[in-house]
């Protein structure tokens, strides 16, 4: 294949890219991001958690509301008189029924363990939330390092085939020269093991181009998949400023990760805090109204009675064998290792994010550097082309040249792969990998060409 041809073939591949799309390039990243996200069974799982501890805040809210009652008793009594002061008629044996009917208004006017265990309900819906977006982040990461994961394997398609052309050109002109005497055989080997290498990186980074673009694919079973496309190199990198020391604090706070841990701490507090009410008193309101109907005998008398009764009830524990002390000191223990627990995950936040940030600095001067190296490079292969339309030059030094200037903006496609993906790592510290990342992504990833290639039959 001659460099016209070859020159032919990418122009017509570009303009299919833009005439047909590829299956599901017209379906945004961010479309797809949001349903892979929104789909997902654990993201579902965390949230159906997280409703089920809001209805325990109701379900412990609701023990501290009035409370109503009915109650209703049967009593079926048989008496043997043994002795009586009357005498009856109908022997010594009484049997009668006996029906109560109640209705129980109460209030509880004191119970501190009953707050607490609201509190530590609140506390605990709000970590179930707080791990909702935890795990919603993680997703959305794990769906960015698959996605680029397709786009390091184009890179390494695009050095492969810049390699082989490079390589199978050199091959046929070692063949001319060992047929002329020029060029001995074991060189002409040497250079054959070579291009057996290259056809062999081809075909790998074809083949894990093809699987990667399917992982991605199933993240998402019924809706149109994106095409992993190649990073494009007129996309400005946005300079990124670090984070000040004085707001570092406040903004890992505001993560939902460090949300979530700190929503465990103040759990395990209004838990201790429950557990050192019962020294406290509780203190309950009840009003009653009742009537009993009371059958009777000749002996006792029949009856009915409405009564209405208003009790105040007190409730003291006085001692209970260290019990509250031991679950005060178990739920503080446990208190203090969540608060380490979460000063270990800020620590190992501000280490990610120093390294998420001198990463991006890197990535941002390897790409300028680059796209100068990349300038002097296509200016080379202009001046080359020239020569061999003029024969001044051989096409294996044009192939060679060709190679280095496409290994050159690899290069830089790489540099600005670590940028996106030390980005995503220095969002995902504060929890923000959101519309905006996904956005970015979805500007900077246009090429498609590299994955038409990919995509056609070897």
């Amino acid at each position: 294949m001659n460099d016209r041809l070859f020159k032919v073939i990418n122009q017509v591949l570009a303009s299919l890219a833009v005439a047909w799309p590829l299956s599901g390039q017209a379906s945004s990243l961010e479309d797809f991001f949001h349903k892979a996200v929104s789909g997902d069974p654990t993201v579902n799982q965390a949230g159906h958690r997280a409703l089920s501890d809001q209805h325990l805040v109701d379900e412990r809210r609701s023990a501290y509301l009035p409370q109503l009652q009915l109650r209703y008793d049967h009593t079926k009594t048989n008496k043997n008189i043994l002795y009586s002061s009357q005498t009856a008629l109908d022997g010594n044996v009484s049997s009668y029924p006996t029906d109560g009917a109640a209705l129980v208004l109460s209030q509880k006017i004191v119970d501190v363990a009953t707050y607490r265990g609201i509190r530590s309900a609140q506390a605990e819906a709000s970590k179930s939330q707080s791990e909702v977006d935890v795990v919603r982040q993680n997703r959305r990461v794990e769906l960015f390092k698959t996605y680029m994961s397709g786009v390091e394997a184009l890179e390494r398609f695009q050095v492969a085939e810049a390699s082989m052309r490079f390589l199978q050109e050199r091959a046929a002109r070692d063949a001319r020269e060992v047929a002329a005497g020029r060029l001995r055989p074991s060189e002409q080997a040497r250079g054959q093991a070579e291009l057996a290498q290259a056809r062999v990186d081809l075909e790998t980074a074809r083949s894990d181009y093809r699987r990667i673009n399917g992982d991605l694919c199933r993240f998402v079973a019924d809706a149109a998949c994106p095409v992993i496309a190649a990073l494009n190199l007129a996309e400005p990198l946005p300079p990124v400023a670090p984070m000040a020391e004085a707001d570092l604090r406040g903004a890992l706070d505001a993560s939902p990760d460090q949300q979530a841990l700190q929503a465990g701490i103040d759990r395990q507090r209004h838990e201790a805090e429950a557990a050192r009410a019962g020294w406290f008193p509780r203190v309950q309101a009840e009003l009653e109204r009742r009537r009993d109907d009371n059958g009777g005998s000749i002996f006792d008398g029949s009856s009915r009675i409405d009564t209405q009764m208003f009790r105040l009830k007190l409730q003291w524990d006085l001692f209970n064998s260290g019990g509250t002390n031991a679950a005060l000191r178990r739920n503080l223990a446990i208190a203090d290792a969540l608060r380490d627990a979460k000063e270990a995950d800020y620590r190992e936040s501000v280490r990610k994010l120093q390294a998420a940030e001198s990463a991006l600095d890197n990535a941002q001067k390897k790409d300028q550097s680059m796209r100068e190296a990349a300038q002097a490079r296509a200016e080379v292969v202009r001046l080359l082309e020239r020569q061999v339309a003029a024969g001044t030059e051989t096409l294996v030094r044009l192939r060679e040249v060709q190679l280095e200037l496409v290994q050159a903006e690899v290069a830089r496609q790489t540099a600005r792969r670590i940028y996106v993906a030390s980005r995503i790592d220095r969002d995902r510290v504060f929890g923000r990998v959101d519309a905006d990342a996904i956005a970015f992504l979805g500007r900077l990833a246009t090429d498609t060409v590299p994955a038409q290639r990919v995509r056609a039959n070897p």
